[in-house]
């Protein structure tokens, strides 16, 4: 049971990330730095169980969660790398800066949060800025459908 619970809680802040990516930056800037700790918190959280069960091949969880614990599997996995050696207040600090930038206001915050793991540990900005690429196809994509919906 536990294992479901942070299974949808993983799948929440999936949904929830791409569904706002649009107003992304608009709400991580209205937070306070308390609410942002415990965004980041929760994320640690929900990322660590999810990943622990996404690999389990014999997983008994409903598909269409686990269909959403891997969906982005590789930004999951990069940043399971470095979020846990990286100091809170720094992780927060590197999204605030990552939103700062204007072509970055439309990416979800589970690759704002993948960007500022990477950049505190070291990572270039060139190879940081590998991983917006696709995003920011994505974003591009929907941005055109929208226009040629009007």
């Amino acid at each position: 049971m536990k294992k479901l619970i942070a299974l949808i809680f993983i799948a929440l802040f999936l949904l929830a990330s791409s569904a706002y990516a649009a107003t992304m930056s608009e709400f991580w800037n209205k937070l306070d730095t308390g609410a942002k700790r415990l965004i980041i918190l929760g994320y640690k959280e929900g990322l660590r169980d999810g990943i622990a069960i996404a690999q389990q091949p014999d997983s008994e969880e409903p598909a269409e969660i686990m269909k959403v614990a891997t969906h982005q599997h590789k930004v999951a996995e990069g940043t399971y790398k470095n979020i846990y050696t990286t100091e809170l207040g720094k992780i927060v600090s590197g999204i605030d800066t990552f939103y700062s930038n204007n072509s970055n206001l439309d990416i979800s915050l589970d690759y704002a949060i993948l960007y500022a793991t990477q950049r505190q540990n070291g990572i270039s900005e060139e190879e940081a800025q590998k991983d917006l690429v696709q995003p920011r196809k994505t974003i591009s994509a929907q941005q055109r459908k929208n226009i040629s919906n009007q």
